[in-house]
This record gives structure tokens, sequence and C-alpha cells, in this order.
């Protein structure tokens, strides 16, 4: 796992991450990235994702308010598809102790990372978990190969429990009869 922080020479205005929000609401390349001071490596990637995604909200006129989704944002640069880093240590390095109203904030957060900052942010629930910035259309095209099937599944799932408990329902809506009913392993 990558670690959300390290702190062998640590740049005082971006912590390595090479980006920083500006008391506007915009995000910037770190100055001193820029100057070359503090031997700052290069942008990431995901780090250039972020400041892309960053220009094109201030071009739809919008600003970043809440700093922990960019916090968020910069210590997901530092994951990679094979370095993810877990839910729980973003839980608790940004939201505190672990528990529900903690794990319903990380996913608040990540869904205005998605839907808001429109960043290609992907997780797995499968071995490796976690969460990275996809940097290429491959990365993130697996991503969505991987979790489009899930709403697939419920919504086949919740039209069988429709078609079992509520046939009159069921038969009225058409969603149901669009997805095919979900195969199951007998019982034992």
């Amino acid at each position: 796992m990558p670690g959300i922080s390290q702190t062998l020479d640590l740049c005082g205005k971006c912590r390595n991450y090479g980006i920083v929000l500006t008391d506007r609401g915009t995000i910037n390349e770190c100055p001193n990235l820029q100057l070359g001071f503090n031997d700052h490596r290069p942008l990431s990637e995901a780090a250039q994702a972020v400041m892309r995604a960053g220009r094109k909200l201030t071009e739809r006129g919008l600003q970043i308010t809440d700093t922990r989704v960019f916090s968020v944002a910069c210590a997901l640069t530092r994951a990679t598809t094979a370095d993810r880093i877990v839910g729980h240590d973003i839980i608790k390095r940004f939201f505190g102790a672990d528990g529900s109203l903690q794990l319903r904030h990380l996913h608040e957060c990540i869904e205005e990372l998605r839907a808001v900052w429109l960043l290609p942010v992907c997780s797995s629930r499968r071995i490796p978990y976690g969460y990275w910035i996809a940097t290429d259309a491959d990365d993130f095209r697996q991503w969505v190969d991987e979790v489009k099937s899930a709403p697939l599944k419920q919504l086949a799932t919740i039209g069988a429990v429709a078609r079992a408990n509520f046939s009159k329902l069921a038969t009225q809506l058409d969603l149901f009869e669009q997805v095919p009913a979900p195969e199951f392993p007998a019982a034992a």
C-alpha cells in the first residue's frame, strides 16, 4: 500500500503531492515544484489528472470548497492499480475513527470526485482492495467492466423478487422485463 503520509523531506506547500489548492478554490502546480525546490519528483500521472479535473471545474465556474475532498484526491495521486489505498486508511487519515458514518463520508467524497470533478477514481471490492486514479484508458476500462455488472445483477435480482412476490406489479414495470433473471446455484 502506498503511504498516505511520508515524513522525509516534505514540501511545506504540497506535502510532495505536487499540487496545491489556492485560496480561490483552484488547483495549481506547487510553486516549489515549479522552481525546483525540495528535490520534488515530477508530477505523477494521477496528480496531472487531478490538475486537469481542477482546471475543468474552474472552466465550469466551480470552485473547490471542501478541502477534505482535495486532500483525498491528493492522497489518491500516490496510489496505482497495483498499489491501491484501502478505504480504512483514507477514513483514518481524513475522517477520524472507523465507523458507518465515516464510511458514508468516504463514499460521498469519492462520489464527488467522480460526479463533480469527473476524476476517474476507481475502486475494487476484490483483492487487492482499495482506491486509485485511473491514468490510462485500459485501466479505466477494466474498472468499468468490473463495476458495471453489479447494478445489472441487482436489477435482475429485484426483477426476480418482484416476479416471485408481486407478479402484477412486475409486469407493469418494463424495467424488470429488460433484465434477465439471475442464475443462482441450487440451495443446499
